[in-house]
Order: structure tokens, then sequence, then C-alpha cells
């Protein structure tokens, strides 16, 4: 399996240390000549472990499915992780069919980006259009399999840092911007979407929107 930057420059740590512990035993002159290579390696993964991170602007959906341990009191564990399957099968084509990008599965939600690797004025719109279109997607698949299961839906617009986060080097985006969206996905009512003010920005005119009493988010 390749390593990744951050395991490599976990290792060349490992071996910088090892020779610091080597001082006086060994010629100062050829253990400098060692550290400066080790140094110099860890430095150009660094330069590399950079170049993959960029700041972009992003609009993230972060949707979350609402009614899901209820049902699950009423059903077989099996049958409750085929129904969830299918449920994702379909909203996470919608989300693809819209331009965006599946981040990662949280549980009973999903979080996903535009713009994380094109830059498109309309962005916001298209993650709107996907949210809306979420929504009516999981309406029909409870209407045909009489299930009842709500979901909220929180977008926000801002910059962000895209890049490989953590020992796997998972690609990922973090900043404010993604907390803002994950914070306005809790707030936001069932079967509706919460948008943040970044986002209104880029799509007023096109959706109708009601505007809401400033919220008092965690931290905000």
């Amino acid at each position: 399996m390749t390593k990744s930057l951050l395991e490599k420059i976990a290792e060349l740590d490992t071996a910088i240390a090892a020779q610091e512990k080597m001082r006086g035993n060994l010629d100062d002159a050829i253990l400098e000549t060692i550290l400066s290579t080790l140094r110099a390696q860890r430095l150009t993964l660094e330069q590399q472990m950079a170049a993959r991170q960029q700041r972009r602007m992003v609009t993230i959906l972060f949707a979350d499915v609402s009614g899901y341990t209820a049902m699950s009191e009423r059903m077989d564990p099996e049958e409750v992780t085929l129904l969830m399957n299918r449920i994702w099968d379909r909203l996470d084509r919608v989300i693809l069919d819209g331009g965006g990008e599946i981040d990662k599965h949280l549980g009973d939600g999903v979080m996903a980006l535009w713009g994380a690797d094109e830059a498109r004025e309309d962005n916001p719109e298209r993650a709107v259009q996907a949210a809306l279109a979420i929504q009516r997607e999981l309406s029909g698949f409870c209407r045909e399999n009489d299930i009842f299961l709500s979901m909220r839906i929180g977008i926000n617009t801002g910059t962000a840092i895209v890049g490989e986060i953590g020992s796997l080097a998972e690609r990922t985006v973090i900043g404010d911007a993604v907390n803002v969206a994950s914070r306005l996905e809790k707030a936001a009512p069932p079967n509706g979407v919460l948008i943040s003010h970044d986002t209104f920005r880029h799509v007023r005119g096109i959706f109708d929107i009601e505007v809401c009493p400033p919220l008092d988010l965690k931290g905000k």
C-alpha cells in the first residue's frame, strides 16, 4: 500500500529524532550531514502537501434523515440497512447529477460539495437545486414504500481549504464555512432547506426564498 505524505513525514520525524539522540556518539559533521538530508526530504514533502491543499470558494450541503431511529425500532436491522442503501442510492444520484461531489456519509446524513474541483458561478444555485430535488426524491420514496422519513438540509457558501487530511490522506474540505453549513442543517426544519446569507447572495431572485430571523448558532 502506498504511504501517504503524512505517514512519510512522520517516518522522517522519527528518523530525525533518532539521529538527534546520536549526538556525542557520532561525529558532528557527519551527523549534521545526515540531519540536513532528512530535513530537506521533510521540507519537500511539506511543500507537496501544501500544493495539494488549495483555498477555494465552495458551497457545502449537509443533509440528515429524521425518523430513522423510530423506523429502526419497528424493522429488522437488515431491512433497515437495505432500505437506507436504497435511499442513499437515489439521493446520491441526485447530488452527482446536479454537479455535486459526495464528500462523505455521516451516519444518517451526507456532506456534499460544489466547487471543490471546478469554480463555477452557479455552484450555489446547483447546490440549492440539488437540495430541493433531494427533498422531492425522498418524499416520493416514502410514498412508494409507505414509510415516514423527513430530511433537514443546510447549505453555506464560503472559502475553505480543499486537500488531503488525516493519516489516510482523505480528500475533504475544512474551514469555518463547513461548520456553518453543518449547524444550518441542524437548525433547518424537517423537509426544509436552510441556506446561509452568503449562499442567498448568489441565488437571490432565482428561488422563492423566505427570509428567516437571525439564528443563534453555536459559536455564531
